[in-house]
């Protein structure tokens, strides 16, 4: 990259921080009504979308079933598009060319972007997050989780290659076990202590709770969901032989290092999200349920038919 690169990127990085240039994108990818053709007179079709760029895989899932769940209210078909700008879902250079939903998830209701390209009715999304999608307080209350797991089950479906993968290893490794599933935070989140987010349980909490669970629900193995070495390890110490984790690869950060970037760089960002998405459905088949307040547990939690036992830790939000 040449000076006069470097100098253009300074000072578009430093234009994409001032007011200016948020109202404009704010208006650019504000909610409107579009008319692109003739097709399908009968539908009004509503393109979910949102501008994030570092937002994980489950936050999507979460704030699209929000988005979901408003088209339906309001007599709309929902259609998600993860392809008309940046997001973790897909590499730069495919923006406008994959839809990153469709490398994981069936669209809601069958419907592709290119299927309405001509059609009559589109209301394109504003690009905020919905008013309500599932959250930790929601969640906790069973009336909401049964209400957000009936709408998962209706129109959130995992591309059945994935789910395979899921029901193969289940099949292998889970026979005549009861198993306990554990989602743990990475180190480095809870080192983070993001601002008035759910304060996540450490390693030393979830072992003491696991190995409760272990002795008195009578569960022979654990299902841990984690990219966390250190926390990986922890478990293999306190439970040997009996810990299984579908992620092949666990990382140690360092201060200030994110497990997810070390991820990407190590085995790429298609392949962890891959990863991850099946070690959450089978985290979903487990008969019993132990996590912090985060989006993985949540999604376990919808795409569950429920659970045994169930610890979605309240300890409160970081300062």
């Amino acid at each position: 990259m040449n000076t006069g690169d470097v100098i253009r990127k300074k000072i578009k990085a430093s234009f994409h921080q001032t007011g200016l240039y948020h109202k404009i994108d704010r208006f650019r990818w504000r909610e409107r009504s579009v008319c692109r053709g003739k097709n399908y007179p009968d539908e009004h079709f509503y393109v979910i979308r949102r501008h994030a760029s570092r937002a994980g895989l489950f936050s999507f899932v979460m704030t699209n079933l929000g988005s979901i769940r408003e088209a339906i209210d309001r007599g709309m078909v929902p259609i998600i598009d993860m392809e008309s700008s940046i997001n973790p879902l897909i590499l730069p250079e495919e923006v406008s060319r994959v839809n990153g939903w469709e490398r994981y998830f069936l669209q809601p209701c069958g419907f592709s972007l290119s299927d309405v390209s001509q059609a009559r009715h589109i209301t394109l999304s504003d690009i905020r997050p919905p008013a309500c999608y599932p959250d930790a307080a929601q969640l906790r209350d069973p009336e909401m989780l049964r209400k957000w797991r009936k709408l998962f089950h209706q129109y959130i479906h995992v591309k059945p290659e994935l789910l395979q993968q899921a029901e193969s290893y289940i099949a292998e490794q889970f026979p005549g076990k009861k198993v306990l599933g554990v989602l743990a935070r990475g180190t480095d989140y809870r080192a983070s202590k993001p601002h008035a987010h759910e304060i996540q349980p450490d390693a030393e909490l979830l072992i003491r709770d696991a190995g409760r669970m272990m002795r008195d629900k009578g569960y022979g193995l654990i299902y841990l969901a984690t990219e966390d070495g250190e926390i990986w390890d922890a478990f293999q110490a306190a439970f040997p032989g009996k810990c299984l984790s579908f992620q092949k690869d666990h990382f140690t950060v360092k201060e200030g290092e994110w497990i997810n970037d070390l991820a990407n760089d190590a085995v790429g960002t298609m392949t962890v999200n891959r990863e991850y998405l099946i070690s959450i459905v089978i985290l979903s088949r487990c008969q019993g349920f132990l996590g912090g307040a985060a989006n993985g547990s949540f999604g376990a939690l919808l795409m569950s038919d429920g659970y045994e036992d169930q610890v979605l830790y309240d300890l409160g939000v970081y300062p």
